[in-house]
């Protein structure tokens, strides 16, 4: 999976294609459980764009460590994603994950919003591991875990 992002990468110019990779991966499990008959056609929508619209948290991040400056946050994208330093992104957590399974009770969209965000997780997970061989960086994607390492 890995050597597909860089393929991508190398391919694109040096621009970050992990986005892309996102989308089509969302769209390719959308359009399986579309026709399988699990999403209908808004829920097929939301699940598509959710696979990718989740890393919207990683803007979060960057205000929050280097407030409004532009040109900071994407010096601080390219150091992050180089090195595949994982952070606490809200919506990659666990906490924002049990959240959708919580709310998925009273509602199938927060469900679809959950099977989303899980694959775009687990793609996510995969990449740090194969980028890292180990699982030390997987604390970093709970709120409680950084809390409790200060």
């Amino acid at each position: 999976m890995c050597w597909v992002l860089d393929w991508g990468y190398k391919r694109s110019g040096g621009r970050d294609m992990h986005g892309v990779f996102h989308f089509f991966i969302g769209l390719i499990v959308g359009l399986i459980l579309y026709g399988l008959g699990v999403l209908n056609l808004g829920l097929f929508l939301i699940f598509v764009m959710y696979s990718f619209l989740i890393d919207i948290d990683h803007l979060f991040f960057f205000v929050w460590k280097k407030g409004l400056n532009f040109q900071e946050w994407i010096w601080l994208h390219k150091s992050l994603y180089r090195r595949k330093e994982a952070q606490p992104y809200l919506f990659h957590t666990i906490e924002w994950q049990v959240v959708l399974i919580v709310l998925s009770f009273l509602g199938e969209v927060f469900f679809v919003l959950f099977l989303s965000g899980l694959l775009h997780v687990f793609l996510d997970a995969l990449v740090h591991y194969l980028y890292h061989r180990n699982f030390h960086w997987l604390r970093r994607w709970s709120w409680i875990c950084v809390i409790m390492d200060k």
